[in-house]
């Protein structure tokens, strides 16, 4: 029985070569783009899935907050994992932890070659442990027996030493201390929120930065921590309190929380302060998985209607079986074969759709994934349940509809009344243009809105200023004779040093504020600067203005206008107030407009900005230029020669402020992107049913067409008449599109604090787009047969 319907279904198939042909190229499209966004969706959500402890290991985070400012850090006090493992040893099994000063790129060498690593740590033997790091070479237990030691990865140990055997080879970090290669591991996994190149002792930090650890503030460690079989981490987060209240001032325990965060959980779940790589968000995760399944949802709904519309294709064979005896339900068995034939073809050609653009799809969503990955028993059932899922929707409404045909009505004419039922098609081409509409709408929307924010005014201008990391270079320590070889070179109008890029991000520092005892400091955001920061950011200045360009460069505090509000000053009252740090007594010297100190998904707060006299390696990682544009090669190559001669040996890597500041929406710009094609590509799907329809209609009225041309009607005439049903689906698919638009990108420009008004530009735009794609897809069949001459329709009549 069942091989008897494959062959019928497949020689009606071959038969109906023109519908079959639409109907799987319609499938194909739907399913090799569902199942790039599966491929997609699965890597994001597999973050941390190599390791199989990551069920027990928790980050530690820091939540500081004074008056709702402070920071909600992803990194921890140097203390925090051995303390917490000393106090709770009946709860945690281990800790480990990592540091690389929140980002910096250390300087190696070896072998008279140069390099700088962005992706260099130091950590805690343990590390190989809690990440399951796999030794090529050399072991975990002796890797980190020297204070000295360095393991590599497989990729890092070819660049370096190409087919030479790594270990024991010396290499010289920060021009200062000499490591030796222990061990050679496997490259960092590309789904892992914690990506390393090079691995350090934590031991021979000391030798770097000092004894500058042993403190409670300063929070540049990300630590982990393993809880025993069996404890909930619920238990350990109890004792938090205590802890802290033990390890801290009274005055900061208070404000100072710890959260245990899963590590599966940091990769989408994670936006915190200083996070050791980009992360995704959830709800991007979620909207790509809305427009996967609309993806088949729209090319089984093209299925329904083509299948419907070609229905008096099929009439009389209907009939004729039926007279011989044949049972609805077998009839409707037939038909509900013939799409899971259909179904299952353009999934294989799926496959290999899929297999011949993955790495075009790789290159543009900036991913590593392979079809293989989807070979899991779990991941085949699912791909297996959604073809034969999609195979029944798509089939479900023509096996009913086709057969219910009455045998007798069927076999009275060649002509079969294609209008029965078309309320049902109708339908299904308002759902397939409602959805297509809502998706270019909100595609619009989202684009609009990153536009904006991108070209927003800031509080200060971005526009010309160069940006050059200088951490860790010799121009930390001699940095102000590098000023004043600057200030030799025409075209650059000023510059000075941030310990944070400005717009991009900042840290938190402890102030001791007019009026409060002596001993009182609560953290607020700020930069520590050096040189003439407000020329070179172009900040206007509310208070202080009488203020000389040096005295605003000789130490002190200058704060922004919401951050005297904060204090409840005035800003004219906050000059002179006292607003000082742990190591120095400093005063206000200025108040400013208050400026964004990061993207604009946050809003803007107080902030501080402390101006720096002294020549210390302090908080110098950045050098900041102001440049005439119109001399700015012949500028950076003047630089680019102090450069090589104030520091030897190290590549002058510099980037345009503006363009570090496009790089704080990278996440959105990919999901725009990525939904962008796919919204195409539905869209074609839609316009793809649409024109099967218009064909089969069009066909079926080329004798109404020849006599109305006979009688004197207009082409204009008669394609407004073949083409008004259409356009008015359309037009209740973008009335009905609206609402949904609404909706869905409402919950997605929630995410900034600051957004462009959405006005009905937006969705007229849209609205045409739409009628666009029905008259390009109408148009075509019915101009066909309008070119027919009318005596070639009615000869035989």
């Amino acid at each position: 029985m069942f091989l008897t319907l494959v062959r019928i279904a497949i020689r009606n198939l071959l038969k109906q070569k023109y519908f079959s042909l639409m109907n799987i190229v319609g499938l194909t499209i739907g399913l090799s783009s569902f199942l790039l966004i599966l491929l997609y969706i699965n890597d994001e959500n597999n973050y941390e899935a190599q390791n199989p402890k990551s069920d027990k290991i928790y980050r530690i985070t820091t939540d500081l907050k004074f008056r709702g400012l402070g920071e909600k850090s992803s990194s921890c006090p140097f203390p925090m994992g051995p303390s917490l493992f000393k106090d709770y040893p009946e709860l945690i099994r281990g800790y480990t932890r990592v540091f690389n000063n929140w980002g910096v790129s250390y300087h190696l060498q070896t072998g008279g070659q140069n390099f700088e690593e962005r992706r260099f740590f130091f950590a805690d033997s343990s590390v190989f442990d809690f990440f399951n790091i796999k030794f090529i070479s050399g072991n975990s237990d002796s890797a980190f027996r020297d204070t000295m030691s360095m393991v590599i990865t497989k990729s890092v140990a070819e660049k370096f030493f190409g087919d030479q055997n790594p270990i024991g080879k010396e290499v010289n970090v920060q021009d200062r201390r000499k490591f030796v290669i222990s061990g050679v591991i496997e490259d960092s996994p590309a789904n892992s929120h914690f990506r390393y190149n090079v691995l350090v002792n934590l031991k021979s930090i000391y030798f770097f930065y000092g004894k500058l650890f042993h403190n409670w503030i300063w929070n540049p460690f990300w630590t982990y921590v393993e809880l025993r079989e069996g404890v909930k981490p619920e238990q350990l987060a109890e004792k938090f309190p205590e802890f802290l209240a033990k390890n801290t001032k009274a005055s900061v325990s208070e404000e100072y929380k710890i959260i245990l965060q899963p590590l599966p959980d940091i990769h989408l779940n994670s936006h915190l302060d200083y996070e050791i790589e980009p992360n995704n968000k959830s709800i991007y995760i979620v909207i790509l998985a809305v427009i996967g399944v609309f993806l088949l949802i729209i090319a089984a709904l093209n299925y329904m209607n083509l299948s419907t519309a070609f229905a008096s294709a099929r009439a009389r064979e209907i009939g004729i079986r039926k007279l011989f005896g044949s049972h609805r339900a077998q009839l409707a068995m037939q038909f509900l074969c013939e799409a899971l034939i259909v179904t299952l073809i353009s999934f294989v050609i799926a496959l290999m759709v899929t297999e011949l653009v993955l790495p075009a799809f790789n290159s543009f969503a900036g991913k590593s994934v392979a079809l293989c990955e989807l070979c899991t028993a779990a991941n085949l059932l699912k791909i297996l349940g959604a073809i034969v899922v999609l195979g029944i929707l798509s089939g479900i409404y023509p096996a009913m509809y086709l057969s219910s045909i009455n045998p007798a009505d069927s076999l009275k004419s060649a002509f079969f009344n294609f209008h029965k039922g078309g309320g049902g098609r109708k339908v299904m081409v308002v759902v397939q243009f409602t959805i297509s509409i809502a998706l270019i709408t909100g595609t619009l929307i989202a684009s609009r809105q990153l536009a904006f924010v991108k070209s927003a005014r800031l509080g200060f201008d971005p526009n010309n200023l160069v940006v050059i990391p200088i951490s860790n270079t010799p121009l930390m320590m001699n940095y102000k004779s590098f000023f004043k070889e600057l200030s030799q070179i025409d075209g650059i109008e000023s510059y000075c040093i941030s310990d944070y890029i400005p717009g991009v991000d900042h840290n938190i520092h402890e102030y001791n504020i007019e009026g409060w005892p002596a001993e009182k400091y609560e953290f607020y955001p700020s930069l520590i600067v050096k040189g003439d920061f407000l020329k070179v950011t172009g900040i206007q200045l509310l208070a202080g203005e009488g203020l000389s360009e040096k005295e605003l460069q000789s130490g002190g505090t200058i704060i922004t206008e919401s951050m005297a509000k904060h204090q409840g000053w005035t800003p004219a009252e906050a000059i002179g107030k006292r607003f000082a740090t742990t190591l120095h007594s400093e005063r206000v010297v200025g108040v400013i407009e208050d400026f964004s100190t990061r993207s604009l998904h946050n809003s803007r707060y107080p902030f501080a900005i402390n101006v720096k006299t002294d020549g210390s390696a302090g908080f110098t990682n950045y050098l900041i230029l102001r440049i005439n544009p119109d001399e700015r090669a012949r500028v950076m190559e003047l630089v680019r020669h102090l450069w090589e001669d104030a520091a030897p040996n190290r590549p002058l890597n510099y980037k345009m402020l503006r363009t570090e500041l496009d790089q704080l929406y990278r996440e959105d710009d990919l999901l725009i992107d990525i939904a962008s094609g796919f919204t195409i590509i539905l869209t074609l799907i839609s316009a793809l049913g649409l024109a099967g329809v218009a064909s089969f209609l069009t066909s079926r009225k080329t004798k109404e067409i020849a006599i109305r041309k006979v009688l004197g009607a207009s082409n204009l005439v008669i394609f407004r008449i073949l083409g008004l049903e259409f356009f008015t689906l359309v037009s209740v698919s973008f009335v009905l599109s609206v609402p949904l638009t609404i909706f869905s990108v409402h919950y997605w420009l929630s995410s900034f604090a600051f957004q462009e008004p959405t006005g009905a530009g937006v969705y007229f735009i849209s609205f045409a787009l739409a009628m666009m794609v029905a008259l390009v897809s109408v148009s075509f069949n019915v101009m066909s047969a309008l070119r027919m001459r009318p005596v070639n329709a009615l000869k035989y009549e």
